[in-house]
């Protein structure tokens, strides 16, 4: 559990800000708990690599740089997303445009995509030789039990 948190955190570290984004802006007022609470992802994924305080400081700030960007990304994907899902809802049958809108979200995954590799790369910039070991093991932990899973539907498929 404490490996897919950690890999939640890294990976997704673009979702992460911009869904507190959304929810910062949601309620200006958000109490110091449900802030807390926002940012429990990252903790787990600094514990795990064993940051320093001056990293995770730095981490802090380059995931607070891209926040708007995150956030008009993070956007764009949901807009997409709910405008697939009303056609689909308005009429199943009209294949063209559900197919329209389903390149529409695919476009918008891609950029989350390619920002959340820029992220990464960002991250993996501030680990030590040692850390960028253990990250590594993680995702080869991670790819383990993708590659299993992937196994397993292929063998319900035969």
């Amino acid at each position: 559990m404490k490996l897919k948190l950690l890999m939640v955190a890294a990976v997704s570290a673009l979702g992460v800000c911009s869904l507190h984004a959304q929810s910062a802006d949601a309620s200006p007022s958000a109490t110091a708990e449900e802030q807390h609470q926002s940012h429990k992802g990252h903790h787990g994924f600094w514990k795990a690599l064993n940051l320093t305080d001056a990293q995770r400081q730095q981490l802090h700030q380059t995931l607070q740089s891209d926040h708007s960007a995150n956030k008009g990304l993070m956007l764009n994907l949901l807009n997409a997303e709910k405008a697939l899902h009303d056609a689909i809802a308005k009429n199943p049958n009209d294949e063209t445009t559900i197919r329209s809108l389903s390149v529409t979200v695919g476009n918008a995954r891609t950029e989350l995509t390619v920002q959340r590799a820029k992220i990464r790369s960002q991250i993996v910039g501030v680990l030590t030789p040692e850390q960028k070991e253990k990250l590594a093991q993680l995702d080869q932990k991670r790819d383990s039990r993708l590659q299993k899973r992937i196994d397993r539907l292929n063998g319900a498929n035969s």
